[in-house]
């Protein structure tokens, strides 16, 4: 028989182990859906001062956020605190989750760029890194494109669709493994790579 000593020593034991435990992993904050300029990864969006978004989750009702970091690196090796030079917000007050505006260093047309957040709550617990997620600057400036209008002209003067193909490698030493394409036409295109459609979009 277990004495009502050894009870008591069990039921205080578990008490420790849910409070040690529990309150460690469920009621932390882990962080999700980031966005810039409200979409997912963009590769072409608008602006040099982009705005971040990020939904906070908690398994403890009530959580609050009270400030974030948020780090934006050229190179997602170097998506760090010693090495994000483009920006580093340090540890921030506020409670914002939505359209946080980038307040680092200039950014440039064609720059694909990665950033994470963290997040502290009331209790001054911060939260772990975000995962990375990236935003590409597009081409803002009439300078940027150097390309010249192409096309087959007709027999009446008009110029149908033509087919451009362009063939090229990457080799092994190429260090972000991503590379934008900037395309512009004047309605209908599809583009595709090693016969594959790259995605869905027209127009």
């Amino acid at each position: 028989m277990i004495s009502t000593g050894k009870y008591l020593q069990l039921a205080i034991l578990s008490i420790i182990l849910i409070l040690t435990f529990g309150c460690t992993h469920s009621e932390r904050f882990y962080i999700s859906d980031l966005t810039c300029e409200s979409l997912k990864d963009p590769l072409g969006i608008n602006t040099l001062h982009p705005r971040f978004n990020w939904k906070n989750n908690s398994g403890r009702q009530g959580a609050t956020q009270t400030a974030y970091q948020i780090l934006v690196a050229d190179d997602i090796h170097k998506l760090n605190e010693k090495e994000a030079s483009l920006w580093n917000s340090g540890k921030t007050t506020s409670s914002s989750t939505i359209w946080v505006e980038y307040a680092g260093k200039p950014l440039q047309s064609g720059q694909l760029l990665f950033w994470k957040v963290r997040i502290w709550d009331e209790n001054g617990d911060v939260s772990s890194w975000s995962s990375p997620a990236r935003f590409g600057i597009g081409l803002l400036d009439k300078n940027d494109w150097t390309a010249s209008y192409i096309g087959y002209p007709s027999e009446k003067g008009f110029y149908s669709s033509p087919q451009l193909r362009k063939t090229f490698s990457l080799s092994s030493t190429d260090k972000k493994g991503t590379y934008l394409l900037h395309v512009n036409s004047l309605g209908y295109h599809e583009v595709f790579i090693n016969g594959k459609k790259v995605n869905e979009d027209v127009l």
